[in-house]
């Protein structure tokens, strides 16, 4: 910073700004390489060689968008008349992700499972079992998503609405939050022609995901998180791009 409350940006900050940038961007491409290369697999074993392609055109891709889209806009800020955009690509995935929802359905179970059980039996006014009280003491961090559960269960038995549907309801909701505070950051960031490549790299990620029809906390947690460089984006636009702690 130039002086004390100065509000403007020096070279060094910026230079500093670069540097972070692309650090993070080394890290992300160091994980993928070591992901394509020693792949810690799970239940579900893909080809190594489908993975390796996919992988491989993906970049491509995203390269060439980031050439021909992710170029500057009209200055920090810009892209205000492309808010009709921003809002259609938010409401088109957020209802993508809700048909995606409905047709993912699958048996789950694990912490998922007890939580969502627990919030359906404390909707319906019936104490827990011991075994769940003693789960919830050695896991009481789940203890806030079992309230969030069962407030969603009561609110969807008064429009009729099934217990499942009424928690996975603010799953898909999430999905609209993240869709909107990304492409809102581009847009405060001065490349208005990438809100709606980003709402689609978001919507394959994330609304399209399995995680989508699963009651947990990985949807809440990406919500959360979005609105934070949302509101960093928010604090770069403003005059001298310091923000001062707006």
């Amino acid at each position: 910073m130039t002086g004390q409350g100065s509000g403007r940006l020096t070279g060094a900050d910026r230079g500093m700004a670069l540097l972070l940038q692309r650090a993070f961007a080394v890290g992300l491409l160091v994980a993928a390489v070591v992901a394509l290369v020693t792949p810690l697999n799970g239940w579900l074993v893909f080809p190594p060689v489908v993975v390796r392609v996919a992988a491989g055109v993906s970049l491509l891709v995203l390269v060439l968008l980031g050439r021909s889209l992710l170029r500057p806009g009209a200055g920090v800020g810009g892209g205000e008349a492309r808010s009709g955009a921003l809002w259609a690509g938010a409401a088109a995935g957020t209802l993508l992700a809700g048909a995606h929802a409905a047709l993912a359905l699958i048996p789950f179970g694990w912490d998922a499972r007890r939580i969502f059980s627990s919030a359906a039996t404390l909707a319906a006014g019936e104490p827990l079992p011991a075994e769940a009280l003693t789960y919830y003491a050695r896991y009481p961090h789940n203890v806030r998503l079992l309230w969030l559960e069962q407030v969603a269960v009561e609110a969807g038995s008064v429009v009729s609405l099934p217990a499942l549907g009424a928690v996975l309801l603010p799953h898909v909701l999430c999905v609209g939050v993240v869709l909107w505070s990304l492409g809102r950051g581009a847009q405060l960031l001065g490349h208005p022609r990438a809100v709606l490549p980003v709402q689609a790299l978001v919507l394959v990620l994330v609304g399209l995901s399995p995680n989508v029809a699963v009651p947990y906390t990985d949807l809440p947690a990406a919500a959360a998180v979005s609105v934070a460089p949302w509101r960093w984006c928010g604090a770069a636009a403003l005059p001298g791009g310091a923000g001062r702690g707006r």
